[in-house]
């Protein structure tokens, strides 16, 4: 803990010196993603992203949300609304969804001295594109090569690049450190022959090596299954691929189920209350109302070192004396001896089902 303290320290300290900090703190109201380097991304009611330091509220501004690529017509209205129009043929209801919910998707940020220096490189909405901004930009800046379908953006501190990954396996790597972006370089091809995975998460792994983290979830409350098994995994990778490490012989822990019926056990909704009126809620702007009665479940979870020598995946059996994390922030692998509250070889996981965001987050276990 002291050394996460120091961290924030050393960081508050730099973020002072800056020129464009509001010390006016209001709790983040949208979306909210963990970053490495002590900062979080996140957004005000309207969808306005900023940087904010969360011990000592310190703030930085980014672009507004409106300055992203929308495919060249407004989506969203001034408020951060967009509005779905019934279809009366489809016995659909008029509802809403709204930028700070629905607009991001994953956060990257750079090490930088100041602030003010970082680099923001986000996945968005439509079609998980790419763009990037420095505090005080006026916008945000679209990646023009074909940057599409993204999965997850990470920083590596060690040779100063952004790593992308797609929805089939494959990786590249960005540098946005010069006046102009370069262009993206592959540094494995694809691994899936089609997307498979609700999830894909990049990470750093105990040795400093690349992972690709993949996860999937189930609908709990019904009979249909609609994921896949380990078995059509491994038929879907691409040949030579991906060493997989056998069916049923991961011994990384996911426990997603092992929760405490007592302290832990989420709030279960009781869709036969009358004061739950989703027509209401509908009109109210809360988007997506069945959320509240879709609850989901990680079922598979499988964690992979990237080997970019001979461009494939190798499936861990086991991560050691070391914790993963995984849900809508950085995925981060710890080392248990340093925190002793965790247990190693085990992936700790928060709800990160974008589909079912941002009602009655449930999907949590070890």
């Amino acid at each position: 803990m002291g050394a996460v303290l120091s961290l924030f320290a050393v960081v508050a300290d730099a973020a002072r010196a800056a020129a464009q900090w509001s010390h006016s703190v209001a709790p983040p109201l949208g979306f909210t993603f963990s970053c490495s380097g002590g900062w979080v991304f996140t957004t005000d009611e309207v969808g306005n992203p900023y940087l904010l330091n969360p011990l000592t509220g310190v703030q930085a501004t980014l672009p507004p949300f409106k300055t992203i690529y929308d495919r060249g017509k407004p989506y969203y209205d001034d408020d951060g609304r967009h509005v779905w129009e019934a279809n009366p043929d489809g016995g659909g209801l008029e509802s809403i969804c709204w930028a700070r919910h629905n607009l991001y998707l994953r956060v990257a940020i750079s090490s930088a001295a100041k602030v003010t220096e970082c680099i923001v490189l986000i996945a968005h909405y439509p079609d998980r594109r790419l763009s990037f901004a420095r505090p005080g930009d006026e916008d945000w800046t679209l990646l023009n090569e074909h940057t599409r379908t993204v999965c997850d953006v990470l920083y590596n501190d060690n040779d100063g690049l952004f790593y992308i990954l797609y929805a089939r396996g494959s990786i590249s790597t960005l540098d946005l450190s010069g006046p102009s972006p370069s262009p993206t370089f592959t540094i494995l091809p694809r691994m899936l022959d089609v997307p498979r995975f609700y999830d894909m998460y990049l990470a750093i792994g105990p040795s400093g090596q690349l992972l690709q983290v993949w996860r999937n979830w189930e609908h709990k409350d019904t009979l249909a299954w609609d994921g896949y098994t380990y078995k059509d995994i491994v038929g879907g990778a691409c040949e030579g691929c991906v060493d997989f490490a056998g069916e049923n012989d991961n011994d990384v822990k996911s426990r997603a189920n092992d929760i405490d019926e007592e302290e832990d056990a989420p709030y279960q909704v009781d869709t036969a209350d009358q004061e739950i009126d989703a027509l209401q809620l509908l009109h109210e702007g809360m988007d997506m109302p069945h959320r509240l009665f879709n609850e989901v479940a990680t079922n598979e979870l499988l964690v992979l070192e990237v080997d970019t020598e001979d461009e494939k995946l190798v499936e861990l059996r086991d991560i050691g004396d070391y914790a993963l994390f995984l849900g809508l922030n950085s995925a981060v692998c710890i080392p248990t001896k340093d925190f002793p509250v965790f247990e190693p070889n085990c992936a700790y996981l928060t709800d990160d089902c974008s589909i079912y965001s941002p009602m009655l987050r449930k999907d949590l276990g070890v």
